[in-house]
C-alpha cells in the first residue's frame, strides 16, 4: 500500500499571519494616537500654572513634578518650582531648584538665586549672582535696582550710586531708583547732589510722605537753605507729629535761625515725650535765654548738665 504524504492546511499559517497583521496595525495606531511625553509634561506645566494663578501652590507643586517627571531636561518647570518654593519661605528648595534651572540655561535663574541668597542673608553670594545677571542683561534696570538696594543695606552707599543710575532708564522704577539715589548722596553728605534728587524723585511720582520732607529738608538745611528747609521739615512733622528725630532737627533749625519762641514750644514737647533727654532739655534753656527768659533758661541749663550728656 503506498502511503500518502499527510496534506497540511494553509489555514493556521494564515490566520497566525492575520493575527500578526493586526497586532503590528494596532501598534502602528497606539503610536500614532499616544500623547508625546513632551505634550504631556507641557499639559501638566500649564495646569500648575493656572493652579499658581489661583493661590493653590501645594496642587501646583504636584504639576509641576509631574511635568518634570515627563520630562527631566523642562527647565520651566523647574524655575516654576524654585518660585513656588520662594513663595512660601522654603528657601533652601528654592535654591535647589533654581540652580537646577540655571544649569539648564534658563536666564531668569541667575537673578533668581541672587534672591534666595538675600533670602537667607548671603549678602556676598547674592551680590555675586546680581552681579552676574546684571553681566548677561546689562539693560535690565530690575536687577540693577536689586544689586544698589543690597550694596546701600551693606552701606556700601558709592558701590550702590551706579546701579540705582541704570535703574532710572525704567519708567516703573524711575521714581524710587531716583529717591533711593538722593538719599545715597545725603548719606555720603552730597548735599548738592541729593537735592535735586529728591526734587526730582517727586516730579516722577515719589510720595511726598514724611521720611521725603525730612531728608529733603535737612539736605537744604546742610546747604544753608533755612527757609525752605524748615518748611520741609514742617511738612515731615505734620504727617508725624511725634517722631523725635524731625523733632530735633526742626527745633535746632529754628534756633539756629533765632526763632526761639518756636524752638522753645518744640523742645518743650520732646521733653513731654522723653522727660530724661538732656540734650533737649539743655537746648530748651538754651532757646529760653535767646527768648529773653535768662534766669529761667539757665537754670534748665543746669538742670540738664547735671542729668546727663547735654552735648
Amino acid at each position: 500500500m503506498i502511503l500518502k504524504p499527510q496534506e497540511v492546511s494553509p489555514y493556521p499559517y494564515m490566520r497566525n499571519t492575520y493575527i500578526l497583521c493586526i497586532m503590528l496595525l494596532f501598534s502602528q495606531w497606539q503610536s500614532l494616537h499616544a500623547i508625546p511625553r513632551e505634550d504631556k509634561a507641557r499639559e501638566y506645566f500649564e495646569e500648575g500654572q493656572l493652579l499658581h494663578k489661583e493661590g493653590k501652590l501645594g496642587a501646583a507643586i504636584a504639576k509641576f513634578e509631574a511635568a518634570i517627571h515627563e520630562d527631566n531636561q523642562f527647565a520651566a518647570a523647574y524655575f516654576e518650582l524654585a518660585q513656588l518654593y520662594f513663595e512660601r519661605e522654603q528657601f533652601d528648595m528654592a535654591l535647589a531648584y533654581g540652580k537646577v534651572a540655571g544649569r539648564m540655561n534658563c536666564k531668569p535663574a541667575t537673578a533668581f538665586l541672587g534672591n534666595c541668597y538675600e533670602a537667607m542673608q548671603q549678602a556676598e553670594l547674592a551680590l555675586q549672582q546680581y552681579t552676574l545677571a546684571l553681566q548677561r542683561e546689562p539693560s535690565d534696570a530690575h536687577i540693577a535696582f536689586r544689586l544698589a538696594s543690597l550694596y546701600a543695606k551693606q552701606q556700601e552707599f558709592a558701590f550702590s550710586i551706579p546701579y540705582y543710575l541704570t535703574a532710572l532708564a525704567d519708567s516703573s522704577l524711575r521714581a524710587e531708583a531716583c529717591y533711593q539715589l538722593a538719599k545715597m548722596y545725603f548719606l555720603m553728605s552730597n548735599y548738592q547732589g541729593a537735592a535735586p534728587a529728591f526734587i526730582q524723585a517727586a516730579n516722577w511720582g515719589r510720595m511726598k510722605d514724611a521720611d521725603y520732607f525730612y531728608h529733603l529738608g535737612l539736605t537744604q538745611i546742610n546747604q544753608n537753605n533755612f527757609k525752605e528747609g524748615i518748611a520741609n521739615l514742617e511738612s515731615a512733622q505734620v504727617l508725624r507729629t511725634n517722631d523725635i528725630r524731625v523733632m530735633q532737627v526742626l527745633a535746632d533749625a529754628y534756633f539756629k535761625q533765632g526763632m526761639f519762641s518756636k524752638a522753645v514750644h518744640l523742645w518743650k514737647n520732646i521733653l513731654i515725650l522723653q522727660p530724661q533727654n538732656a540734650f533737649a532739655m539743655f537746648m530748651l534753656g538754651k532757646s529760653l535765654m535767646g527768648n529773653g527768659e535768662v534766669e529761667k533758661g539757665q537754670l534748665i541749663c543746669d538742670q540738664a548738665l547735671n542729668l546727663g550728656d547735654a552735648r
